[in-house]
């Protein structure tokens, strides 16, 4: 079927024959259908385990490996069929707007091959997302984060108090005044998606709340609380109304029961629930070193309290409100009264993540899609010039790039200029080289052809940063004109706008090329097909 296709594109669309496209395409939508089903796998959630992480660093890593391997070979086992016969360099008849058509049919597989990682994080954000709506999920963090004020350990909101807070005295809200320990003082924990003005807004309808004993929207939150807790096939022991009777005692709100945000956990090395997940000093997991046997394990009651030790690390578990049990020797604690806030918190911090890093998915959508029509450029350039034109140029933009960047090291480190005035240097140097090259390539005219061949390679592949370099000299002069305490115009624009910058810059960079194909043409003297 495939030869039957390729027969047919060779008599009536001899472009799209001579790149190869359907075959290249064809395979390169199965790698990004079998990755995208792969992050669609990864990107579940298990509400139940506490283990959630949005993008695991091994997984990710193999992802980018493999994925990188199969652009690699796909790409060369293409470039072999694509360069077997060059129709440019033949002389062969041309269309008026072939060339622009092949650069782009290049552009496009380039592309192609160079997002199979992100098809994999589309996968993932696509499982995250199914889970609820965009307005559910941002209910169910709301009621998640104000509902934690009243469990767990103390969370005492001083980022948001308007003055200076010394620990243990009292605080003040509204006109009145609070123990630093009292539950008014308690701040929300935000979630990934979370901006610091959504933080203070909430927290201080919360604290409203309480300082005009609003017991009926406390109310409301436990209850809320409870039903996404039913949702996802949990349990929480105590019901809101005793959740309510055990902490919400007003006016002065410092009286109230601890209310665990577990419903079991290993006492010894923190807050996973079994002991296969130890923390060493980095933070990161360690199966390895120093293994909790049960052996080692000694417990001593005293009092209403459990000693639980294996030696180097000891805990007291505080046996009125816990219970402790053994699972093959080693002890469990499982709170009376918990509400599992821990694990709730894990999974929706996961799916937070699929909204939070959009600004980033996109921009790195951006990055590689630069990268591609670069890379597009390459191939492009050594189609319609020569070998050695065009090993002369890379070697020579190379040697430029290093001298250009150790130069303007020296003089930033050695005279100590500012950074933002060699960066206008540096970037203004190479956007003013790719406009004379520009010039002087599309201008059909006496001079070398073999100068201009090198120079058409290297003008081809900066042409991609031109714009780029013309907003940094923009956004650079920005930062030396304007004090830093004053409005920067172009830099906010540029922190609120940048995947619309990006966008625009591929947009003039494609209009461009169109431009420059024609003189290619031109100067290259092909006959019109």
């Amino acid at each position: 079927m495939l030869n039957k296709i390729q027969q047919k594109l060779l008599l009536k669309y001899p472009l799209l024959w001579n790149t190869r496209i359907v075959p290249v395409v064809l395979v390169s939508l199965i790698v990004h259908l079998l990755v995208f089903i792969t992050g669609y796998a990864m990107g579940g959630v298990d509400f139940n385990s506490g283990r959630n992480k949005y993008l695991d660093d091994e997984i990710m890593g193999a992802v980018v490996f493999v994925s990188t391997i199969v652009a690699l070979l796909i790409l060369i086992a293409w470039l072999v069929f694509y360069f077997r016969n060059n129709r440019t360099k033949s002389f062969y008849p041309l269309g008026k707007n072939d060339l622009y058509k092949e650069w782009l049919i290049i552009a496009v597989i380039c592309l192609l091959n160079c997002s199979y990682f992100l098809s994999y994080v589309t996968g993932i954000n696509t499982h995250l997302k199914s889970y609820m709506s965009r307005e559910e999920f941002e209910h169910d963090t709301e009621i998640i984060a104000i509902s934690e004020i009243f469990t767990g350990e103390d969370n005492y909101d001083d980022r948001y108090y308007d003055t200076v807070v010394t620990i243990g005295e009292d605080v003040t809200y509204f006109g009145k005044k609070y123990s630093y320990y009292s539950l008014i003082h308690r701040g929300i924990q935000s979630f990934p998606h979370y901006s610091y003005k959504r933080d203070s807004i909430i927290n201080r309808r919360v604290k409203l709340w309480f300082h005009e004993n609003r017991e009926d929207s406390v109310l409301n939150v436990m209850q809320e609380m409870e039903k996404i807790v039913k949702d996802h096939g949990m349990t929480m022991s105590v019901t809101p109304q005793e959740w309510l009777k055990l902490t919400y005692n007003s006016p002065e709100f410092i009286r109230f029961s601890y209310i665990d945000q577990r419903d079991k956990y290993a006492p010894l090395y923190g807050y996973e629930n079994d002991y296969n997940n130890r923390y060493n000093n980095f933070g990161r997991y360690d199966y390895s070193e120093n293994p909790i046997v049960a052996e080692n394990i000694k417990t001593v009651k005293e009092g209403d309290s459990l000693l639980i030790s294996d030696g180097p690390d000891s805990t007291y578990v505080n046996l009125l409100i816990n219970d402790v049990k053994y699972e093959n020797g080693l002890p469990y604690v499982y709170p009376k009264k918990y509400v599992p806030h821990q694990k709730l918190r894990d999974a929706y911090e996961k799916i937070s993540s699929a909204y939070n890093y959009e600004n980033a998915y996109w921009i790195a959508w951006g990055a590689i899609a630069f990268f591609a029509v670069t890379l597009a450029s390459l191939i492009f350039s050594f189609r319609v010039t020569s070998v050695s034109s065009w090993v002369i140029a890379l070697i020579s933009l190379a040697i430029l790039a290093i001298i250009s960047t150790i130069t303007m090291i020296l003089i930033t480190e050695v005279l100590s200029v500012h950074d933002n005035y060699t960066g206008v240097v540096y970037f203004g140097f190479w956007a003013l080289l790719e406009v004379v090259m520009l010039i002087n390539v599309t201008t059909v005219g006496a001079g070398s052809k073999k100068i201009k061949a090198i120079m058409l390679n290297a003008s081809l592949w900066l042409l991609p940063w031109l714009l780029p370099c013309i907003i940094m000299i923009a956004y650079l002069s920005e930062r030396i004109m304007v004090n830093y305490w004053e409005e920067r115009k172009i830099d906010d624009f540029l922190n609120h706008n940048i995947v619309t910058v990006w966008g625009v810059c591929l947009i003039v960079y494609i209009v461009l090329m169109y431009l420059v194909t024609r003189s290619i043409k031109k100067w290259r003297g092909i006959a019109e097909g």
